[in-house]
Protein backbone atom coordinates (compact mmCIF):
# COMPACT_ATOMS: atom_id res chain seq x y z
CA UNK A 1 0.00 0.00 0.00
CA UNK A 2 2.60 2.67 0.71
CA UNK A 3 4.28 1.45 -2.03
CA UNK A 4 1.50 2.20 -4.64
CA UNK A 5 0.61 5.69 -2.60
CA UNK A 6 4.76 6.79 -2.96
CA UNK A 7 3.86 6.23 -6.72
CA UNK A 8 1.34 8.17 -6.76
CA UNK A 9 2.60 10.96 -5.52
CA UNK A 10 5.81 10.72 -7.25
CA UNK A 11 3.78 10.48 -10.11
CA UNK A 12 1.56 13.30 -9.00
CA UNK A 13 4.88 15.44 -8.37
CA UNK A 14 5.81 15.02 -12.17
CA UNK A 15 2.89 16.43 -13.51
CA UNK A 16 3.71 19.72 -10.63
CA UNK A 17 6.69 19.88 -12.32
CA UNK A 18 5.81 20.07 -15.64
CA UNK A 19 3.15 22.82 -14.61
CA UNK A 20 6.17 24.90 -13.67
CA UNK A 21 7.99 23.87 -16.84
CA UNK A 22 5.88 24.10 -20.19
CA UNK A 23 6.88 23.04 -23.63
CA UNK A 24 5.71 25.55 -25.49
CA UNK A 25 5.67 29.43 -25.36
CA UNK A 26 3.11 31.82 -26.60
CA UNK A 27 4.78 34.54 -29.19
CA UNK A 28 6.25 37.78 -27.93
CA UNK A 29 3.71 40.61 -28.47
CA UNK A 30 5.58 43.68 -30.17
CA UNK A 31 5.27 46.76 -28.27
CA UNK A 32 3.59 48.89 -31.10
CA UNK A 33 1.65 46.31 -32.76
CA UNK A 34 -2.12 47.87 -33.46
CA UNK A 35 -3.46 44.73 -31.45
CA UNK A 36 -2.21 42.51 -28.83
CA UNK A 37 -4.75 39.79 -28.63
CA UNK A 38 -4.11 36.78 -26.04
CA UNK A 39 -4.76 33.53 -26.65
CA UNK A 40 -4.69 30.93 -24.04
CA UNK A 41 -2.87 27.60 -24.45
CA UNK A 42 -2.95 24.57 -21.49
CA UNK A 43 0.97 24.80 -21.89
CA UNK A 44 1.31 28.69 -21.28
CA UNK A 45 2.26 29.35 -17.58
CA UNK A 46 1.09 32.25 -15.35
CA UNK A 47 4.41 34.24 -15.66
CA UNK A 48 3.75 34.15 -19.35
CA UNK A 49 0.46 35.22 -19.16
CA UNK A 50 1.41 37.94 -17.07
CA UNK A 51 4.21 39.22 -19.38
CA UNK A 52 1.61 39.03 -22.16
CA UNK A 53 -0.73 41.11 -19.79
CA UNK A 54 1.96 44.07 -19.97
CA UNK A 55 2.89 43.57 -23.49
CA UNK A 56 -0.62 44.03 -24.40
CA UNK A 57 -0.98 47.00 -21.99
CA UNK A 58 2.00 48.57 -23.36
CA UNK A 59 0.51 48.60 -27.22
CA UNK A 60 -2.31 50.20 -25.88
CA UNK A 61 -0.23 52.70 -24.11
CA UNK A 62 1.39 53.28 -27.48
CA UNK A 63 -1.35 53.20 -29.78
CA UNK A 64 -3.30 55.98 -27.13
CA UNK A 65 -0.25 58.39 -27.96
CA UNK A 66 0.00 57.93 -31.54
CA UNK A 67 -3.43 59.31 -31.48
CA UNK A 68 -4.98 55.81 -32.37
CA UNK A 69 -6.77 54.87 -29.61
CA UNK A 70 -10.26 54.09 -30.48
CA UNK A 71 -11.87 50.86 -29.16
CA UNK A 72 -8.68 50.47 -26.98
CA UNK A 73 -10.45 50.27 -23.88
CA UNK A 74 -12.71 47.88 -25.42
CA UNK A 75 -9.76 45.53 -27.09
CA UNK A 76 -8.24 45.76 -23.40
CA UNK A 77 -11.41 44.55 -21.85
CA UNK A 78 -11.44 41.27 -23.94
CA UNK A 79 -7.76 40.70 -23.61
CA UNK A 80 -7.69 40.64 -20.03
CA UNK A 81 -10.49 38.65 -20.27
CA UNK A 82 -8.88 36.28 -21.86
CA UNK A 83 -5.65 36.51 -19.94
CA UNK A 84 -7.30 36.12 -16.93
CA UNK A 85 -9.36 32.84 -18.02
CA UNK A 86 -5.55 31.69 -19.08
CA UNK A 87 -4.28 32.77 -15.27
CA UNK A 88 -7.45 30.88 -13.42
CA UNK A 89 -6.84 27.66 -15.91
CA UNK A 90 -3.46 27.37 -14.73
CA UNK A 91 -3.99 27.94 -11.11
CA UNK A 92 -6.94 25.60 -11.28
CA UNK A 93 -4.40 22.93 -12.73
CA UNK A 94 -1.91 23.49 -9.95
CA UNK A 95 -4.66 23.21 -6.93
CA UNK A 96 -5.87 19.71 -8.33
CA UNK A 97 -2.32 18.10 -8.65
CA UNK A 98 -1.92 19.51 -5.18
CA UNK A 99 -4.68 18.10 -3.94
CA UNK A 100 -3.51 14.92 -5.47
CA UNK A 101 -0.34 14.66 -3.75
CA UNK A 102 -2.31 15.78 -0.58
CA UNK A 103 -4.64 12.83 -0.76
CA UNK A 104 -1.86 10.83 -1.18
CA UNK A 105 -0.14 11.88 2.17
CA UNK A 106 -3.24 11.64 3.63
CA UNK A 107 -3.11 7.18 2.35
CA UNK A 108 0.43 6.48 3.64
CA UNK A 109 0.74 4.40 6.82
CA UNK A 110 1.61 5.50 9.87
CA UNK A 111 5.16 5.48 10.16
CA UNK A 112 6.86 4.01 13.39
CA UNK A 113 9.64 5.34 14.92
CA UNK A 114 12.78 3.42 14.56
CA UNK A 115 14.94 5.57 16.97
CA UNK A 116 14.90 7.81 19.94
CA UNK A 117 14.06 11.46 19.00
CA UNK A 118 16.67 12.10 20.70
CA UNK A 119 19.11 10.98 17.88
CA UNK A 120 17.90 13.50 15.74
CA UNK A 121 17.15 16.42 17.57
CA UNK A 122 20.24 16.72 19.60
CA UNK A 123 22.15 20.02 18.66
CA UNK A 124 24.92 17.32 17.24
CA UNK A 125 22.33 15.70 15.04
CA UNK A 126 20.81 18.86 13.65
CA UNK A 127 24.11 20.08 12.76
CA UNK A 128 25.40 16.86 11.25
CA UNK A 129 22.25 16.77 9.08
CA UNK A 130 22.70 20.51 8.36
CA UNK A 131 25.81 19.62 6.99
CA UNK A 132 24.67 16.58 4.79
CA UNK A 133 22.02 18.58 3.37
CA UNK A 134 24.21 21.69 2.65
CA UNK A 135 27.20 18.89 0.73
CA UNK A 136 23.75 17.73 -0.89
CA UNK A 137 23.24 21.01 -2.29
CA UNK A 138 26.84 21.89 -2.88
CA UNK A 139 27.47 18.75 -4.93
CA UNK A 140 24.06 19.36 -6.88
CA UNK A 141 25.31 22.80 -8.11
CA UNK A 142 22.28 24.90 -6.58
CA UNK A 143 24.76 27.32 -5.06
CA UNK A 144 22.00 30.19 -4.84
CA UNK A 145 19.95 27.68 -2.40
CA UNK A 146 23.38 26.30 -1.08
CA UNK A 147 23.97 30.11 0.43
CA UNK A 148 20.58 30.66 1.28
CA UNK A 149 20.44 27.39 4.06
CA UNK A 150 24.32 27.62 5.16
CA UNK A 151 23.84 31.18 6.46
CA UNK A 152 20.07 30.66 7.82
CA UNK A 153 21.62 27.08 8.90
CA UNK A 154 24.95 28.72 10.52
CA UNK A 155 26.83 25.57 8.88
CA UNK A 156 30.12 26.23 7.70
CA UNK A 157 31.99 24.38 4.51
CA UNK A 158 35.28 24.47 4.21
CA UNK A 159 36.55 27.03 2.10
CA UNK A 160 38.75 24.25 -0.13
CA UNK A 161 36.06 21.91 -0.81
CA UNK A 162 33.54 24.53 -2.00
CA UNK A 163 36.28 25.85 -4.47
CA UNK A 164 36.86 21.99 -5.55
CA UNK A 165 33.38 21.46 -6.13
CA UNK A 166 32.51 24.78 -7.82
CA UNK A 167 35.59 23.74 -10.39
CA UNK A 168 33.58 20.25 -10.69
CA UNK A 169 30.42 21.80 -12.00
CA UNK A 170 32.40 24.60 -13.97
CA UNK A 171 33.86 21.73 -16.17
CA UNK A 172 30.66 19.43 -16.68
CA UNK A 173 28.68 22.40 -17.51
CA UNK A 174 31.27 23.25 -20.09
CA UNK A 175 31.30 19.89 -21.15
CA UNK A 176 27.41 20.01 -22.07
CA UNK A 177 28.32 22.76 -24.19
CA UNK A 178 30.73 21.18 -25.96
CA UNK A 179 33.71 22.93 -24.48
CA UNK A 180 35.61 20.08 -23.49
CA UNK A 181 39.13 22.89 -23.53
CA UNK A 182 38.92 22.76 -19.10
CA UNK A 183 38.17 19.11 -19.48
CA UNK A 184 40.89 18.47 -21.55
CA UNK A 185 43.21 20.59 -19.25
CA UNK A 186 42.30 18.62 -15.69
CA UNK A 187 42.65 15.24 -17.53
CA UNK A 188 46.31 16.62 -19.06
CA UNK A 189 47.25 17.72 -15.54
CA UNK A 190 46.21 14.40 -14.12
CA UNK A 191 47.62 12.07 -16.63
CA UNK A 192 49.37 9.71 -14.14
CA UNK A 193 46.60 9.40 -11.77
CA UNK A 194 44.09 8.53 -14.91
CA UNK A 195 47.06 6.10 -16.06
CA UNK A 196 47.47 3.92 -12.69
CA UNK A 197 43.55 2.68 -13.09
CA UNK A 198 43.37 2.63 -16.92
CA UNK A 199 40.49 5.18 -17.09
CA UNK A 200 39.25 5.94 -20.70
CA UNK A 201 38.51 9.79 -19.96
CA UNK A 202 41.73 11.24 -21.52
CA UNK A 203 41.12 9.09 -25.14
CA UNK A 204 37.32 9.88 -25.31
CA UNK A 205 37.66 13.68 -24.70
CA UNK A 206 40.06 13.66 -27.76
CA UNK A 207 37.94 11.26 -29.36
CA UNK A 208 34.79 13.32 -28.66
CA UNK A 209 36.86 16.99 -30.58
CA UNK A 210 38.30 14.88 -33.34
CA UNK A 211 34.79 13.45 -33.88
CA UNK A 212 33.17 17.47 -34.38
CA UNK A 213 35.84 17.83 -36.91
CA UNK A 214 34.83 15.21 -39.30
CA UNK A 215 33.68 15.86 -42.51
CA UNK A 216 30.10 16.49 -43.18
CA UNK A 217 28.20 17.23 -46.29
CA UNK A 218 28.84 20.95 -45.90
CA UNK A 219 32.46 21.21 -45.40
CA UNK A 220 34.08 18.15 -47.27
CA UNK A 221 37.52 18.97 -46.02
CA UNK A 222 39.31 16.28 -43.60
CA UNK A 223 42.50 18.56 -43.42
CA UNK A 224 41.45 19.72 -39.58
CA UNK A 225 40.66 16.03 -38.84
CA UNK A 226 43.47 14.74 -39.78
CA UNK A 227 45.63 17.53 -38.13
CA UNK A 228 43.75 16.74 -35.48
CA UNK A 229 44.49 12.83 -35.07
CA UNK A 230 48.24 13.12 -35.78
CA UNK A 231 48.98 15.95 -33.05
CA UNK A 232 46.35 13.89 -30.16
CA UNK A 233 45.35 10.57 -31.05
CA UNK A 234 48.33 8.89 -33.05
CA UNK A 235 50.17 7.79 -29.73
CA UNK A 236 46.59 5.81 -29.06
CA UNK A 237 47.24 3.72 -32.05
CA UNK A 238 49.82 1.29 -30.15
CA UNK A 239 47.36 1.73 -26.63
CA UNK A 240 46.66 -1.79 -25.81
CA UNK A 241 42.82 -0.55 -24.94
CA UNK A 242 42.21 1.86 -27.78
CA UNK A 243 44.24 0.67 -30.34
CA UNK A 244 41.20 -0.38 -32.29
CA UNK A 245 39.01 2.57 -31.43
CA UNK A 246 42.04 4.61 -32.49
CA UNK A 247 42.20 2.61 -35.72
CA UNK A 248 38.13 3.13 -36.49
CA UNK A 249 38.45 7.14 -35.93
CA UNK A 250 41.28 7.24 -38.44
CA UNK A 251 39.81 4.78 -40.69
CA UNK A 252 36.36 6.84 -41.23
CA UNK A 253 38.21 9.74 -43.05
CA UNK A 254 38.59 8.08 -45.68
CA UNK A 255 34.37 7.23 -46.67
CA UNK A 256 32.15 9.93 -47.87
CA UNK A 257 30.04 11.83 -45.41
CA UNK A 258 26.68 10.30 -45.03
CA UNK A 259 28.17 6.90 -46.86
CA UNK A 260 30.65 5.78 -44.01
CA UNK A 261 30.30 2.28 -41.91
CA UNK A 262 31.33 4.45 -38.57
CA UNK A 263 28.27 6.02 -38.74
CA UNK A 264 28.19 5.07 -35.20
CA UNK A 265 30.50 7.21 -34.20
CA UNK A 266 28.22 10.22 -34.59
CA UNK A 267 26.28 9.40 -31.56
CA UNK A 268 25.48 11.74 -29.35
CA UNK A 269 24.97 9.85 -26.38
CA UNK A 270 27.85 7.60 -26.96
CA UNK A 271 29.91 9.83 -27.76
CA UNK A 272 29.75 13.26 -26.52
CA UNK A 273 28.35 14.81 -23.11
CA UNK A 274 26.26 12.46 -22.03
CA UNK A 275 29.02 10.02 -22.02
CA UNK A 276 32.02 12.60 -20.83
CA UNK A 277 30.00 14.30 -18.09
CA UNK A 278 29.69 11.71 -15.30
CA UNK A 279 32.63 10.01 -16.84
CA UNK A 280 34.43 13.00 -15.70
CA UNK A 281 32.77 13.31 -12.36
CA UNK A 282 33.55 9.89 -11.45
CA UNK A 283 36.68 10.36 -12.05
CA UNK A 284 36.99 14.04 -10.15
CA UNK A 285 35.34 11.86 -7.15
CA UNK A 286 37.88 9.42 -7.24
CA UNK A 287 40.83 11.27 -7.30
CA UNK A 288 39.69 13.65 -4.56
CA UNK A 289 37.88 10.99 -1.96
CA UNK A 290 34.91 12.00 -2.64
CA UNK A 291 31.55 9.48 -2.97
CA UNK A 292 30.73 9.37 -6.37
CA UNK A 293 27.16 9.43 -4.97
CA UNK A 294 26.52 12.33 -2.25
CA UNK A 295 25.72 10.84 1.51
CA UNK A 296 21.97 12.18 1.68
CA UNK A 297 20.89 10.51 -1.74
CA UNK A 298 22.52 7.24 -0.66
CA UNK A 299 20.69 7.25 3.14
CA UNK A 300 17.36 8.27 1.45
CA UNK A 301 17.32 6.13 -1.09
CA UNK A 302 18.24 2.68 0.99
CA UNK A 303 15.83 4.07 3.85
CA UNK A 304 12.93 4.82 1.50
CA UNK A 305 13.53 1.82 -0.34
CA UNK A 306 12.58 -0.47 2.70
CA UNK A 307 15.80 -0.91 4.44
CA UNK A 308 14.23 0.78 7.60
CA UNK A 309 11.10 -0.84 7.47
CA UNK A 310 12.82 -4.57 7.37
CA UNK A 311 14.82 -3.80 10.21
CA UNK A 312 12.07 -2.29 11.85
CA UNK A 313 10.37 -6.00 11.39
CA UNK A 314 13.56 -7.92 12.50
CA UNK A 315 13.87 -5.87 16.31
CA UNK A 316 10.27 -6.42 16.27
CA UNK A 317 10.63 -10.22 15.62
CA UNK A 318 13.96 -10.30 18.03
CA UNK A 319 11.78 -8.44 20.55
CA UNK A 320 8.89 -10.80 20.77
CA UNK A 321 11.66 -13.67 21.50
CA UNK A 322 13.65 -11.54 23.62
CA UNK A 323 16.41 -12.25 21.78
CA UNK A 324 19.46 -8.91 21.23
CA UNK A 325 21.52 -8.74 18.40
CA UNK A 326 24.92 -8.56 19.71
CA UNK A 327 27.38 -7.65 16.78
CA UNK A 328 27.98 -4.23 16.81
CA UNK A 329 29.61 -4.24 13.25
CA UNK A 330 26.71 -6.04 11.47
CA UNK A 331 22.93 -5.78 10.81
CA UNK A 332 20.70 -8.55 11.69
CA UNK A 333 19.29 -9.08 8.31
CA UNK A 334 20.21 -9.58 5.10
CA UNK A 335 19.28 -5.84 2.97
CA UNK A 336 18.96 -5.87 -0.67
CA UNK A 337 21.31 -3.38 -2.04
CA UNK A 338 21.35 -2.09 -5.71
CA UNK A 339 24.50 -2.85 -7.40
CA UNK A 340 25.24 1.03 -7.53
CA UNK A 341 25.23 0.91 -3.43
CA UNK A 342 27.29 -2.05 -2.72
CA UNK A 343 30.78 -0.16 -2.13
CA UNK A 344 32.50 -4.11 -0.32
CA UNK A 345 32.89 -6.87 -1.52
CA UNK A 346 30.82 -9.72 -1.85
CA UNK A 347 32.39 -12.30 -2.57
CA UNK A 348 33.04 -15.28 -0.76
CA UNK A 349 35.54 -17.99 -1.20
CA UNK A 350 34.32 -21.72 -2.27
CA UNK A 351 36.88 -23.03 0.02
CA UNK A 352 36.50 -21.06 3.09
CA UNK A 353 32.92 -20.43 3.08
CA UNK A 354 34.19 -16.82 4.42
CA UNK A 355 33.25 -13.24 2.71
CA UNK A 356 36.08 -11.53 1.84
CA UNK A 357 38.06 -8.52 3.26
CA UNK A 358 40.32 -6.39 2.14
CA UNK A 359 42.46 -8.13 4.23
CA UNK A 360 41.97 -10.92 2.56
CA UNK A 361 40.75 -10.36 -0.58
CA UNK A 362 39.77 -12.35 -3.75
CA UNK A 363 43.21 -13.70 -5.63
CA UNK A 364 42.24 -15.29 -9.11
CA UNK A 365 44.62 -17.93 -10.20
CA UNK A 366 46.40 -18.48 -13.59
CA UNK A 367 42.76 -20.59 -14.52
CA UNK A 368 40.57 -18.30 -14.05
CA UNK A 369 39.20 -19.80 -10.69
CA UNK A 370 39.08 -17.24 -7.54
CA UNK A 371 39.11 -18.46 -4.09
CA UNK A 372 40.60 -15.59 -0.76
CA UNK A 373 44.18 -15.01 -0.63
CA UNK A 374 43.95 -17.10 3.30
CA UNK A 375 43.19 -20.07 1.36
CA UNK A 376 45.26 -19.65 -1.64
CA UNK A 377 47.91 -19.67 1.09
CA UNK A 378 46.69 -22.88 2.77
CA UNK A 379 46.46 -24.39 -1.13
CA UNK A 380 50.54 -23.62 -1.62
CA UNK A 381 52.62 -26.61 -1.78
CA UNK A 382 56.45 -26.23 -1.83
CA UNK A 383 58.01 -24.13 -4.14
CA UNK A 384 55.21 -22.15 -4.37
CA UNK A 385 52.85 -24.33 -6.66
CA UNK A 386 49.68 -24.33 -6.09
CA UNK A 387 46.88 -27.01 -7.58
CA UNK A 388 43.42 -25.24 -8.38
CA UNK A 389 40.41 -26.71 -5.99
CA UNK A 390 37.77 -26.87 -8.98
CA UNK A 391 40.08 -27.81 -11.88
CA UNK A 392 43.47 -30.03 -12.63
CA UNK A 393 45.54 -26.75 -13.53
CA UNK A 394 49.02 -26.05 -11.38
CA UNK A 395 50.11 -22.61 -11.45
CA UNK A 396 52.37 -20.93 -9.00
CA UNK A 397 51.27 -18.45 -6.43
CA UNK A 398 52.71 -15.64 -7.05
CA UNK A 399 50.91 -15.90 -10.42
CA UNK A 400 47.59 -15.23 -8.57
CA UNK A 401 45.75 -11.67 -8.83
CA UNK A 402 44.07 -9.90 -6.83
CA UNK A 403 40.24 -8.73 -8.18
CA UNK A 404 37.64 -6.66 -7.09
CA UNK A 405 33.78 -7.58 -7.21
Amino acid sequence: MASSAFTSISSDLSALESLHDPVSHPPPVPKKSRKAKATPTSTTSTDEWLSTLLSTLEAAKARIAEGNGAGVAEELRGDVGRIKEGVMERQNEWYKVLKKIDRGFESLPPLTPLAPASLFTSPEAEKALARTIALYLARKGWWDVFESFIKEFEVSIPDASLTRLRELHSIIAAIHADNLEPALAWSSSHIPFLLSHSSPLHFYLHRSRFLRLLPTPGSPSPERALSYFRTHLSSFLSHPLHAADALALITALAFEPGASPYAHLTSTTEMHAPLLAPLFESEWCRLNGEPRTDHLRVAVDMGGGGALALIQRVRDMMKEKRNEWSQADELPVEIPVPPEYRFHSIFTCPVSKEQATDANPPMMLACGHVVARESLGRLSKGGGRVKCPYCPVESQSNLAVRIFF
